[in-house]
């Protein structure tokens, strides 16, 4: 007999596998599904639970917003982006100093050319 954990994971990885193309084609800088184990759950009803499922390249991404922040407004939705430059990366910590305000900049500039535009 496997273990419940087990069997939890196993469940994960068949999800995990279906979602993939998913995120791919979601995402417009996708990056490998997240597979931190803090994400997956069991809900009270027992069925598995998966948060954060995809998630972004994040030095690709921050690398955008810096050279071409009009592709940003374009390729994610207002609500999508509002806060990703409040969040640190994962892999580097906390935003060099002034950073974060340059991105915000430039892509409230990005978003009134856009708001122009139309």
């Amino acid at each position: 007999m496997r273990s419940p954990r087990v069997e939890m994971w196993d469940q994960y990885a068949e999800r995990r596998t279906r979602a993939q193309p998913r995120g791919a084609r979601e995402q417009p800088w996708p990056a490998p599904l997240d597979d931190n184990p803090a994400n997956v759950m069991r809900g009270a009803d027992g069925r598995l639970v998966v948060a954060d499922l995809f998630y972004a390249d994040g030095p690709a991404l921050y690398a955008t917003v810096r050279t071409n922040p009009d592709r940003i407004v374009r390729d994610y939705l207002e609500h999508l982006r509002r806060h990703m430059t409040e969040l640190p990366l994962a892999s580097s910590g906390r935003w060099a100093e002034g950073d974060a305000e340059q991105m915000r900049a430039a892509l409230a500039a990005a978003e009134d050319r856009l708001r122009l535009a139309r």
